[in-house]
């Protein structure tokens, strides 16, 4: 159960006070009492000098491992922002074609009870912005769920309970390919990292039977090495593909 690391949500590094239990009666209880409630005694949690009650999921979910996959791809948690008047900002981003941003809004919603911020970024071309500013969240998702946060480094972290079962990894792998892959006469993944391109190339392989070729280098500035991809080419193959791990783009 990923709520067992729920102690995590505090950090005295940088909070001022701990975030605090809502019952669904509405009061409030510290985070080390959380062990002797039950799951449906919870409404959510909430931050100090917030008003949101932020749900987490309980346990690994498909829902859960598409969206993980998808900020993976091409989101990021980034590095917190000391506040004037004390605390930090934090802030999750996920970037998107425009035709994404509802169902991604939907997603968020639906997994924490969080209405995300959407907003164009004029730079680029359909390029959009989903943020979610929770703190509760971006602990989550990085000190329980296990997304690093910062600026990309090349080295992303392999998370076991999103590659280890069947239907969860193929969730994983359709959000990580929605959001950092191409899809057209050919399939590919795209990273920096090519190790771990290489353990989704295994993991494909003995959980799904979809059998990658590569990792083949994708990009080089000044002869070196930035970006590695994992392809399919052949109908069959691409077929299969999209029969077990299917777009979630539906909206």
């Amino acid at each position: 159960m990923l709520l067992q690391k729920i102690s995590l949500l505090y950090d005295k590094n940088f909070d001022l006070k701990q975030p605090k239990i809502v019952l669904k009666n509405n009061s409030e209880l510290n985070l080390n009492t959380f062990h002797r409630l039950k799951v449906n005694q919870i409404e959510g949690f909430r931050a100090y000098r917030s008003k949101n009650i932020i749900k987490l999921p309980v346990l690994v979910s498909r829902k859960l491992a598409y969206f993980v996959g998808w900020v993976l791809g091409d989101g990021c948690l980034r590095t917190p922002i000391k506040r004037k008047r004390g605390g930090y900002y934090w802030s999750i981003e996920v970037t998107c074609q425009k035709k994404w941003t509802e169902l991604l809004s939907q997603i968020i919603y639906e997994l924490f009870n969080y209405q995300a911020r959407i907003k164009i970024d004029k730079n680029k071309r359909d390029c959009w912005r989903v943020n979610i500013d929770s703190i509760i969240i971006f602990r989550f998702l990085n000190r329980i769920v296990g997304l690093n946060y910062g600026k990309k480094s090349g080295h992303l972290p392999w998370l076991n309970e999103f590659t280890s079962n069947k239907e969860i990894f193929a969730n994983f792998l359709a959000g990580l390919m929605d959001s950092d892959g191409y899809k057209g006469k050919y399939f590919a993944l795209i990273q920096q990292d090519k190790k771990f391109l290489e353990k989704i190339k295994l993991t494909a392989k003995n959980k799904l039977d979809i059998r990658f070729r590569g990792p083949y280098v994708n990009r080089k500035i000044q002869d070196k090495i930035v970006g590695w991809w994992l392809i399919l080419n052949k109908k069959e193959e691409i077929q299969e593909f999209i029969n077990k791990v299917p777009s979630k783009y539906t909206i």
